[in-house]
Formats: C-alpha cells, sequence, structure tokens
C-alpha cells in the first residue's frame, strides 16, 4: 500500500469552519503498514539526528507546533487513540505538497511529506539533498533502505503513486498505538 493509499483511505477533507475543524479518523490501516513496513527495509546509520525542522522535533506539543505552522488546512483526530493530524496544503517550486504532522497525547511522533507532480530529477533532488544534511551516502536504490539515527528515529522515502519522505520516532509509543488499533479493529470486525 502507498501513501497515497494511505492519505485517501483515512484523511477525508473537512468543510470550512471557524477555528481548527476536527473530524474522527475512519481508520489507520495503512498507517499501520507503512510502520510495520519500516522494519523490513535494510537500516543506513548516521551519526546525527534526523530533524526536519530547527524549530521542533519529535516529542514537540501540538500547541508549540500550532504557534510555529500556523492553521492547518483541516485536521484529524481518533479520540479513542488519543491522535490528532494537523494537515497541510502548500506549493513547493511547481509541486503541489501535502505535509502532514501527527500526534499522540499531543506530542509530535510522525511526519509526511507527499509530492505531487515531482519530476524524477527532482525527486532524486529532495534525496541527494536529505542524506546530504543526515551525513548517509545516497544508496540505491533509496526505497529499500531506512535512515537510522542514534536514537532510533527513521527516515524512510516512497514513490509510488507519488513521492513521500517520512520521519518515525518509535521512541513514541507508536508500536503500542499499531497494537492497539490492530486490537480494537478485531474487536469490531
Amino acid at each position: 500500500m502507498s501513501i497515497k493509499q494511505f492519505i485517501s483511505g483515512i484523511f477525508r477533507p473537512a468543510a470550512p469552519k471557524a477555528g481548527l475543524h476536527k473530524t474522527n479518523t475512519p481508520g489507520f490501516d495503512a498507517f499501520v503498514y507503512l510502520w510495520k513496513h519500516s522494519y523490513g527495509k535494510e537500516a543506513l546509520n548516521t551519526g546525527c539526528k534526523l530533524h526536519f525542522s530547527k524549530y521542533f522535533g519529535f516529542d514537540s506539543h501540538m500547541t508549540h507546533v500550532l504557534k510555529l505552522t500556523g492553521k492547518p488546512a483541516f485536521t484529524m483526530e481518533n479520540r479513542s487513540m488519543d491522535l490528532d493530524i494537523l494537515v497541510y496544503l502548500q506549493k513547493v517550486k511547481g509541486s503541489d505538497l501535502r505535509f502532514e504532522l501527527h500526534f499522540h497525547k499531543d506530542k509530535l511522533f510522525f511526519i509526511n511529506y507527499t509530492y505531487y507532480n515531482m519530476s524524477d530529477l527532482e525527486k532524486e533532488h529532495v534525496i541527494h539533498s536529505l542524506c546530504e544534511k543526515h551525513q548517509v551516502k545516497a544508496t540505491s536504490p533509496v526505497y529499500e533502505h531506512i535512515i537510522i539515527d542514534q536514537e532510533g528515529n527513521g527516515l524512510l522515502f516512497e514513490n509510488n503513486e507519488h513521492f513521500s519522505v517520512n520521519y518515525l520516532a518509535p521512541s513514541s509509543k507508536v508500536e503500542s498505538i499499531t497494537q492497539s488499533y490492530l486490537l480494537d479493529k478485531r474487536r469490531v470486525v
């Protein structure tokens, strides 16, 4: 399953409303797949900490992040699992970008950038830039690897229907979240 399928499967745009509009997410199947799929990839270790912003990082509080990023296009939530997702839609160098920040108990644990309409050359530039930033030699094919820092955080590239960059923080109890979700799903079915 691709990140695109993941997004289209659990996110549905909400009607515009004053303030932050939240709606319930219908499921997390694809997120669970992405998380478990990352364990099967060959690790490329980096000595530097994976970071996507100099202003906030994994475990940053949602209130702090919202002050820096502004109002999202829409948000999603799953109250039974205490999950919130802020979704931003932007245009970067002619490509549409969907930027998602995932929070568990108001703490950031997953970041996804999905680029639409991006050329292969632009994808390679993003990969090269991020590998250089995190002091890792881009190994071909990069989509079969996950970059891991000393804290166990991961950087994962996907190139299915669309190109995506994913930052995963295993220290954030994501494994227990996915197990809870799978247990809830079995009870419902």
